[in-house]
């Protein structure tokens, strides 16, 4: 499945450090460079989808490039659609376990 990163909001200097993933039309996820701080210049990632029990592992985090931000939050959908529904993923079809 295809990833697009959308920008969303732009620095003092016109640069995008914001953006939102979307697959199928739908926000999976969003990262941000970080402004102030000990982490400053570092990147934020989110991955929104799932639930509990998928959702106990980590769904966000701070790293050091855009491009880690962004391969956190791919392998993360492909890990949503390779978990059963029945364990908080997007993966239809029999339940855990069979």
């Amino acid at each position: 499945m295809e990833i697009t990163w959308k920008p969303i909001h732009l620095d003092a200097r016109n640069n995008p450090d914001e953006f939102v993933a979307i697959a199928s039309d739908i926000v999976i996820g969003r990262i941000y460079r970080i402004c102030g701080g000990p982490k400053h210049g570092n990147w934020y990632f989110n991955f929104q989808l799932g639930r509990r029990p998928f959702r106990t592992s980590a769904m966000n985090g701070v790293v050091s490039k855009r491009k880690t931000a962004q391969q956190r939050v791919l392998q993360l959908f492909i890990d949503f659609l390779a978990t059963p529904s029945d364990d908080g993923g997007g993966k239809s079809g029999a339940p855990s376990g069979q």
